[in-house]
């Protein structure tokens, strides 16, 4: 229950912020503002892929951060989010499928479509 009360007070901020600057252009971490000089293929794939969750809709982005970045199974994920289960899911689903489209050129093999 913590947990969402930190999310929720943290998303009333960040609604009453009006923060239009947008998230692409710049760095998401100091590691990774530091490491593009380097160039190694993990720096790149980790830009890349905080880039890529920076430009889905928020609702896909914080359903694969509780899901994937934070560990939470989808039921807890969706408690936490006040989401019903369901709708969580559906979220899911659609984030990982952009970010799919988005990361392809990670991939040189395609992906066999999901059963």
């Amino acid at each position: 229950w913590l947990h969402r009360i930190a999310y929720h007070a943290f998303a009333a901020h960040r609604r009453s912020a009006h923060d239009d600057a947008p998230l692409d252009d710049a760095p998401l971490d100091d590691d990774a503002a530091g490491a593009t000089c380097d160039g190694s293929a993990a720096t790149l794939q980790h830009i890349d892929v905080e880039r890529a969750l920076a430009a889905l809709p928020e609702a896909e982005r914080v359903a694969l951060v509780h899901c994937f970045g934070l560990d939470l199974s989808h039921a807890e994920a969706a408690q936490v989010l006040g989401w019903p289960l369901g709708t969580l899911k559906s979220h899911l689903a659609r984030g990982k499928a952009r970010l799919r489209e988005r990361l392809a050129a990670w991939n040189p093999r395609p992906l066999a479509p999901p059963r």
